[in-house]
């Protein structure tokens, strides 16, 4: 028996570490030779669809490539590995989108390189009740929520997210005991990624659109979640 590793988005890997870590525990977990170097596996995300994990046509390829050259290793075989490479496809980027950036003042940025995530509160965004996360900072379309973005938000009631979102970070609502709602105006699921630990650390509900009520239920990423996603004004 042998394991290989799964495909993972470069933009999803933080830290210095990489995968060597769970390298190390599937190998003394398991018992079993591993195929190829675990990083060999974060490819770029233009790899990807917009997932962590779901390669597309060419990515599919490419990795197709590194675990037929791994296999080969392992049995000693040198020969070359003829599968071509393809070309990698233009990554798209996020869109701005004309919202309400009233509460920018509340949040803490940082650019992520075209554009823009929370990643935290300002002593104003603190102290209010109702937060709506922006849809620009700086001219750049924020896209994403970090990890205890919204710390120190102790009188925090609601949040509400706009379309402009596409990935909320697990544990990004920790630290708000006093969270009850998290309002989402987007109507396609697959256009915001999250984590099984997107909640993690309140007890809030998360509100969407009455129409899209079933797909979010539905989807891969939030039917996780799907008993505490309910339907606006339901």
């Amino acid at each position: 028996m042998w394991y290989a590793f799964c495909p993972m988005n470069a933009l999803a890997v933080e830290g210095t570490e990489g995968p060597d870590g769970f390298f190390d525990a599937v190998q003394s977990a398991l018992g079993v030779p591993v195929v190829g170097d675990p990083n060999d596996s974060v490819l770029d995300a233009g790899w990807f669809y917009d997932t962590n994990f779901h390669l597309n046509a060419s990515g599919k390829t490419v990795y197709t490539r590194l675990l037929v050259r791994g296999v080969k290793a392992m049995l000693g075989d040198s020969n070359p590995t003829d599968i071509p490479l393809p070309a990698m496809p233009e990554l798209a980027q996020a869109g701005a989108w004309a919202g309400d950036d009233s509460d920018a003042p509340c949040f803490t940025f940082e650019d992520r390189g075209g554009w823009a995530a929370v990643v935290g509160l300002t002593p104003e965004g603190a102290g209010r009740e109702r937060l709506t996360v922006p849809s620009t900072w700086n001219g750049l379309p924020v896209a994403a929520i970090g990890e205890a973005a919204f710390v120190g938000g102790g009188r925090l009631e609601e949040v509400v997210l706009q379309q402009n979102i596409h990935t909320i970070a697990d544990g990004a609502f920790a630290g708000c005991p006093g969270l009850e709602r998290i309002a989402l105006l987007g109507a396609r699921p697959s256009d915001c990624r999250v984590g099984q630990g997107l909640l993690n650390g309140t007890d809030a509900t998360v509100y969407v659109p009455p129409e899209a009520l079933s797909r979010y239920r539905a989807d891969y990423f939030w039917s996780v979640h799907a008993s505490r996603v309910l339907s606006e004004g339901g």
